[in-house]
């Protein structure tokens, strides 16, 4: 008797455990879903926010921006040509640490990144200025979360 309680028990447990997990999965599934890369995004912001057609031209032209300047940045990279990345990682092997050079790389490759977001800064802010208060307090709104972001910079929206 004892034995058939304690497998009833962590049946019931073992239940309960696979339908918490399930609803998790299921829950943050419904959360990114609307963070996903890609046209629907726009449609998404374009509904949430009530665009009018050349707010909605205007969103296109940052998104097709920053979606560019990301995948120029992975060219780079998949092609090897970020120089400053590779210079960084071959002082690793050199037998003295030369903090000056790395030093000077970190600067160039800081500003190189200071430069592209100013100039995001600046497509964003032109965007925004196109829309009415109270789309703005949404867009705002939209704009503190992170995945909005990886989506305008052509990421997967989530992580």
């Amino acid at each position: 008797m004892n034995k058939s309680r304690i497998l009833w028990v962590v049946l019931i447990f073992s239940l309960l455990a696979n339908v918490f997990l399930l609803g998790g999965a299921l829950y943050t599934r419904h959360i990114v879903d609307g963070y996903r890369k890609g046209e629907p995004q726009v449609e998404r912001i374009v509904e949430e926010l009530d665009l009018t057609a050349p707010q909605q031209a205007k969103l296109e032209e940052v998104a097709a921006q920053m979606q560019a300047w990301r995948q120029e940045r992975n060219d780079r990279r998949e092609e090897g040509r970020d120089e400053n990345r590779e210079a960084m990682f071959a002082l690793m092997v050199e037998p003295e640490f030369d903090e000056a050079r790395l030093r000077e790389l970190l600067a160039a490759r800081n500003s190189e990144r200071t430069e592209r977001f100013v100039s995001m800064g600046r497509e964003v802010h032109a965007f925004v200025q196109t829309l009415t208060a109270e789309q703005q307090e949404e867009a705002l709104e939209m704009m503190r979360d992170r995945r909005f972001w990886r989506y305008m910079m052509g990421g997967r929206g989530r992580r």
